[in-house]
């Protein structure tokens, strides 16, 4: 009987995004004796065994999405890669959300959920995977307008976050001249966030989407919303065009 080489794919898959985007921390050294036999694979029959999978891996990882205008890097108080990323979680989850015929206000997420760049020229399905290797899902949390109040504090206490959808002043204790999809801030009104279920669950010491008004799962990965977003604008023969352009500034 034919073995089933799918779990070896999956072990290779896994090893191959967590060595290029995790840290490796040596904690403990434990002695372990192990008998070498027949049971035992070689390293050059692992390598025959996953070399299909790896060259049908590379090809898929290495398929061009679309083509970037400039080179994207994270930063604060906003940068080319916050905008470039919350901006197109937005669009898909307003998308998205219409199914449910929900409103979507803004995104936000956080630097550290990006574990890489984006570079100017050709991006690839790779680099997506690189971007963001998490299986994260985009969360719809609905906040009051005091936990909305909160959540852009947080962001001028820290000194900013990729945002989308919104623009904003950080002083030294707190936003001001909030204006969300260029209509002024309403504190007697709820507001609707696309984030990532992580923070949605009070990841990163987000505790102010703790307690919402509504929380909703829509069923579709960070990284696949952009893959999706970015397949159908290299389609339609557009390029991507990461920039800065003020929306969280300082006062």
């Amino acid at each position: 009987m034919k073995k089933n080489k799918l779990p070896i794919l999956v072990l290779f898959v896994s090893i191959y995004f967590s060595c290029k985007t995790s840290s490796v921390h040596l904690n403990t050294i434990n002695q372990q004796s192990i008998q070498m036999n027949k049971e035992v694979v070689s390293d050059e029959e692992f390598t025959k065994e996953i070399e299909p999978f790896k060259t049908i891996l590379d090809k898929e990882m290495n398929t061009v999405l679309i083509v970037s205008e400039n080179e994207a890097l994270k930063g604060t108080p906003e940068s080319e890669l916050g905008n470039v990323v919350t901006d197109m979680v937005l669009y898909k989850a307003k998308q998205y959300a219409q199914s449910i015929n929900k409103n979507v206000d803004f995104c936000m997420l956080n630097n550290g959920g990006l574990r890489g760049s984006l570079p100017k020229g050709d991006i690839s399905l790779g680099k997506i995977f690189e971007l963001m290797p998490f299986e994260n899902e985009i969360a719809l949390v609905t906040l009051t307008g005091e936990k909305t109040q909160q959540l852009f504090n947080f962001v001028s206490k820290v000194g900013g976050a990729p945002m989308s959808g919104v623009k904003f002043a950080i002083t030294d204790s707190a936003a001001v001249d909030i204006f969300i999809n260029g209509v002024p801030f309403d504190a007697t009104k709820n507001y609707t966030v696309a984030t990532s279920d992580y923070l949605a669950y009070g990841g990163d010491k987000y505790s102010f989407f703790k307690n919402p008004v509504e929380f909703i799962f829509l069923k579709h990965k960070l990284r696949d919303s952009m893959v999706e977003y970015l397949i159908e604008e290299g389609k339609k023969g557009n390029t991507l065009k990461p920039k800065k352009d003020g929306r969280i500034y300082k006062k």
